[in-house]
């Protein structure tokens, strides 16, 4: 994973949140954090894997909004909907092919 950190930092300018579990790649995006990919092993789905991965970026970033898509036209993007809106995503918009999500987040800090 760290290789993987490095590349994505190169390429994305992008930051890596991982644990032997999965992965969730973001960056900043003007006022808040843009998830653009996350990946957690099959036997640990709906263990909160995510769901913890989302909160440690949330905490170390102190953003108040976090967003997210998922494109049509990628396998299985139904159930990455259902894993979004679960982690309490809102739908936001769609374009072309890609879904937009929006969080907001309440905490204060």
């Amino acid at each position: 994973m760290e290789l993987y950190a490095k590349y994505i930092k190169e390429r994305e300018d992008a930051n890596l949140e991982y644990n032997d579990k999965g992965f969730m790649s973001w960056k900043r995006d003007g006022n808040g954090v843009f998830i653009l990919d996350a990946y957690v092993k099959p036997e640990y789905r709906k263990y909160g894997v995510c769901r913890k991965l989302l909160n440690s970026i949330i905490e170390s970033t102190k953003t108040k909004e976090v967003y997210t898509t998922t494109d049509i036209n990628a396998n299985n993007w139904e159930l990455s909907e259902k894993a979004i809106i679960a982690l309490g995503f809102k739908k936001n918009t769609t374009i072309g092919s890609l879904n937009y999500y929006i969080m907001n987040i309440e905490r204060e800090y």
